[in-house]
């Protein structure tokens, strides 16, 4: 069972991943790993009949900001070297899921050496971009726009947030920058709560 864990064992290598149908993970190679090959799940130092831990294996695991709200789980193809030898597996995505968070796939890394032990497969968190928000320590942002009138006037608006939509009142003479926070209506944060929605006011010139 996929567990959440906070840092891999040192030298972890990649391991190419393979996105199955509609609800696949989307993956990308570790930068750091440089790219996975046929020797990618050799344990380094091996001598001898000596049993040795096979490698550790790392890879970025792509989810999207409703997945990060209401957990899911993909199902996932997983190739190394030898594009004959392809495993699927399925991955749970916990709810509130942080970014850079790794999930641990217990036994899923490189075979071991001499009966030794596999190494474990360390999937980690990278959220999606989205067209609306930005996500920085569990909370979340987002450019409310407004025209001049609306910031001297004050006005009330309608918007939309990943847990739905709220009105927002907007006050008498309203600089541009203004931040407004909604309270719960962030991501999900690891004491049960949610984090803060923050509403950053732009100001408009309309087109004549």
């Amino acid at each position: 069972m996929p567990a959440l864990v906070h840092e891999p064992r040192a030298g972890a290598r990649c391991l190419r991943l393979h996105p199955l149908g509609p609800v696949s993970a989307v993956l990308r190679a570790h930068p750091a790993c440089g790219g996975a090959g046929g020797g990618a799940n050799r344990p380094r130092g091996a001598r001898g009949n000596v049993p040795s831990r096979g490698q550790d294996i790392e890879s970025d695991l792509l989810v999207s900001i409703h997945e990060v709200i209401h957990g899911g789980e993909r199902v996932i193809r997983l190739q190394a070297g030898d594009p004959r030898s392809v495993q699927t597996i399925k991955v749970k995505i916990p709810k509130g899921t942080a970014e850079n968070q790794l999930i641990r796939c217990a036994g899923l890394g490189g075979q071991g050496i001499n009966s030794g032990s596999a190494g474990d497969l360390f999937l980690r968190i990278k959220y999606e971009r989205h067209p609306d928000y930005r996500f920085e320590n569990g909370h979340i942002y987002r450019d409310l726009e407004l025209y001049p009138w609306e910031c001297v006037l004050g006005t009330q608006r309608e918007l939309k947030t990943p847990h739905g939509a709220i009105k927002m009142k907007i006050p008498l003479h309203t600089q541009h920058g203004t931040q407004f926070r909604v309270h719960k209506q962030g991501l999900p944060q690891n004491d049960g709560r949610n984090g803060i929605f923050f509403a950053e006011v732009t100001i408009i010139i309309p087109e004549t």
